[in-house]
C-alpha cells in the first residue's frame, strides 16, 4: 500500500495503483454522474489510465483517499489524479500537471480532501518539472489552490445539416474520409505540425502520441476521439473533379477528429489540411463525409432514442480556416469558456518563454527596449528587465517595494489576473474594463504590455 498520510477520522491518503482500477471506476461513475445512473464512459477513462499503456501517466497517478471503516469494495471516499504532458508556448515546450476526475463522495464534502489531495498532486507535479498545472472544473472552486480561468477552451462555428452543399450532377466525390491507422501516425504528426502556428498554446504530438490516440480508448470512454485520414478519391469515368483537386487518388490531404458525439450533433475537434491545398477544394467533401458519419450515429441511451443527426459543430476554437471557408453554413457561434490554470512561479514561467517576449517586442513600437516594467499584483508582483529588446531579468517584486529600488508602478493587476493577459485569452483593454482595480499607469506601461502579452487565441487538445 501506497501510504502518504494518516488523517483526520481515521481516513488514509495514499497513491491509487492497478489494483485500484475498478473500485477508483465505480467511484468516479458514481461521483461524476447523476444519482443512480453511473455513467460507464466516465468509468471507462480512470479504468483505462490504471490498465492500459499511456505515453505519460505513468510519471503521473491517482491518489486516493479511503475510509478502512467501510466495506472493501466501497472504502474510496475522494480522489483526483495528474496527467503529466508537454505544452507550448508561441513554440518554447513547458511541462504541464493535468489535474483530473477530482472527486468526493457527498456524504465526506466539506473535510477539506480535496485540499489536501491538491497539496499532494502539486508536489507531485512540481516534482516532474512542471512549472504549470491545469484543470477543468467548478466554477470558482479552484481559485482557492492558486488557479485562475486563464487559458481558452473550447469555442466553435455550427450550422445543420440540410445546409451541406451536395455534390454537382455527374461530378465524382474528389475527396473522402477513411479511418486513420497507427500507418498514418508520421503523416498525422507531420500534418499537426505547422498547424500550431495559428495557436499560442497547443499541445504536439509526435508519431508515437499520434500511435496512442489511434489505439484507443475504448468507444465508451468519455474522452474517446476518432481519427479520419482526408484523402483524394478515385474519379468515375467522364466525372470532372472538385477545382485544386490535384492530388493523385489515394493520397492524404489532411486529417479530421471528431469527440464522442451525442445526437443530433456531431462534433469535430480538429481539421487540418497539408500545408498548400485549396480548403474550398476540399471542404465540401470533408462535410459530406461528416454527413455520412452523423447518418450512421446510434443512439447510446434512452434519451437519444428517436434523435437524428442534424448539426454539425466545429469546435475549433476562435479562428480557423474551416470558418472562413464556408461563414455561411458555420452561422452559429459559441464563444471560447475559460479553463483553470496555476503558474507557482510566474517569474520563472516569464523567463522561460522569453524568445516569445522578445519576438514581439522587436515586431513593436517597442524595438529594441532598454529598461524596466513593474508589475504589481497588489501584495507581491514582477519586475521586468530589458536590454536591447532583450529580456534581461524577471524577478518577483513586492507590492511595497520601494520606489528608488524597483521604480515605478507601470500596471496593477487584481489577484491572478495577471495569468489571463500572459496566456493570451485577454487583451489588457479587456482586463482594464472587467476589473476596475486593473490599471495602467503610464505610456510606456501601455504600449510594451500590449506589444509583450497581446490576446492570442489558443486551441488546446490535453492528452488524457
Amino acid at each position: 500500500m501506497d501510504a502518504i498520510a494518516r488523517l483526520e477520522g481515521g481516513l488514509l491518503l495514499r497513491r491509487g495503483t492497478a489494483a485500484d482500477a475498478e473500485a477508483i471506476a465505480a467511484f468516479n461513475a458514481f461521483v461524476h454522474s447523476p444519482p443512480d445512473r453511473p455513467d460507464p464512459a466516465i468509468a471507462a477513462w480512470p479504468r483505462e489510465l490504471l490498465t492500459r499503456p499511456h505515453p505519460t501517466f505513468g510519471e503521473g497517478g491517482f491518489l486516493v483517499v479511503e475510509d478502512p471503516a467501510r466495506g472493501a469494495d466501497d472504502r474510496i471516499v475522494s480522489s483526483l489524479n495528474l496527467i503529466p504532458q508537454t505544452w507550448t508556448y508561441g513554440g518554447v515546450p513547458f511541462g504541464v500537471g493535468q489535474v483530473e476526475l477530482v472527486g468526493t463522495h457527498p456524504e465526506y464534502r466539506r473535510r477539506g480532501l480535496i485540499r489536501v489531495q491538491m497539496e499532494e498532486v502539486h508536489r507531485w507535479s512540481a516534482g516532474l518539472g512542471h512549472p504549470v498545472q491545469i484543470i477543468l472544473g467548478i466554477s470558482n472552486f479552484y481559485r482557492q489552490f492558486g488557479y485562475e480561468q486563464g487559458l481558452t477552451v473550447a469555442g466553435s462555428r455550427s450550422g445543420y445539416r440540410h445546409a451541406i452543399p451536395s455534390l454537382r450532377p455527374g461530378a465524382a466525390e474528389p475527396f473522402r474520409l477513411r479511418p486513420a491507422t497507427p500507418g498514418d501516425a508520421e503523416f498525422l504528426a507531420e500534418v499537426e505540425a505547422p498547424a500550431r502556428a495559428r495557436s499560442l498554446l497547443s499541445v504536439p504530438r509526435d508519431a508515437a502520441l499520434w500511435r496512442h490516440e489511434l489505439a484507443g480508448p475504448a468507444d465508451d470512454h468519455i474522452t474517446r476521439r476518432r481519427i479520419f485520414i482526408v484523402e483524394a478519391a478515385p474519379s468515375a469515368p467522364g466525372a470532372t473533379g472538385a477545382p485544386g483537386a490535384t492530388l493523385p487518388a489515394g493520397d492524404r490531404a489532411g486529417y479530421v477528429v471528431t469527440s464522442r458525439s451525442c445526437a443530433p450533433t456531431l462534433t469535430v475537434t480538429a481539421y487540418d489540411l497539408v500545408p498548400g491545398l485549396s480548403w474550398l477544394a476540399v471542404t465540401p467533401s470533408v462535410l459530406r463525409g461528416l454527413r455520412e458519419l452523423g447518418d450512421a450515429y446510434v443512439a447510446r441511451s434512452p434519451e437519444e432514442t428517436g434523435q437524428r443527426f442534424d448539426r454539425l459543430r466545429f469546435e475549433l476554437g476562435l479562428d480557423h480556416p474551416v470558418y472562413h471557408t464556408v461563414p455561411g453554413l458555420l452561422s452559429m457561434i459559441a464563444r471560447q469558456g475559460l479553463q483553470y490554470v496555476r503558474v507557482q512561479d510566474v517569474a520563472s514561467f516569464v523567463r522561460h518563454v522569453a524568445p516569445v517576449l522578445e519576438r514581439r517586442l522587436g515586431h513593436s513600437v517597442a524595438v529594441g527596449h532598454t529598461g524596466s516594467l513593474r508589475l504589481s499584483f497588489y501584495r507581491d508582483g514582477l519586475l521586468l528587465r530589458f536590454d536591447g529588446g532583450r529580456l534581461s531579468g524577471a524577478e518577483p517584486c513586492l507590492h511595497h517595494a520601494p520606489v528608488a529600488e524597483a521604480g515605478p508602478i507601470g500596471a496593477s493587476f487584481p489577484d491572478l489576473t495577471f495569468l489571463q493577459l500572459l496566456f493570451g485569452s485577454r487583451s489588457l483593454e479587456e482586463l482594464e474594463h472587467s476589473f476596475g482595480d486593473c490599471r495602467v499607469r503610464s505610456d510606456d506601461a501601455q504600449a510594451l504590455l500590449t506589444a509583450l502579452f497581446p490576446k492570442q487565441p489558443s486551441l488546446i487538445w490535453p492528452i488524457s
